[in-house]
């Protein structure tokens, strides 16, 4: 895995760590002793960055140039804003 960039949620209690090269950002727990990731969400382009912001929701940039096309029915985002489940906000 290649981390392109990290953020902590608002009361530190997960990490997210943005794949490149895999195209999905991984949560880690961090209020347990059991650090392995677990999928936050896949991305339908490759990350850039993520950034967290006053609401605590996460807001990920994606790159313009892809590793893959993407399916003809899914949007063509350049950044994607997520609440803390990894659910998509409009």
């Amino acid at each position: 895995m290649f981390p392109n960039r990290v953020a902590l949620n608002k009361n530190h209690s997960f990490l997210l760590v943005v794949g490149t090269t895999r195209r999905r950002i991984l949560k880690f727990n961090l209020e347990t002793n059991n650090f392995e990731p677990k999928v936050y969400v896949e991305l339908p382009r490759v990350p850039d960055n993520i950034k967290m912001n006053h609401k605590g929701e996460f807001l990920a940039a994606l790159n313009a140039r892809r590793l893959r096309e993407i399916k003809d029915d899914v949007p063509d985002p350049i950044r994607i804003k997520y609440d803390q489940e990894g659910r998509i906000l409009k």
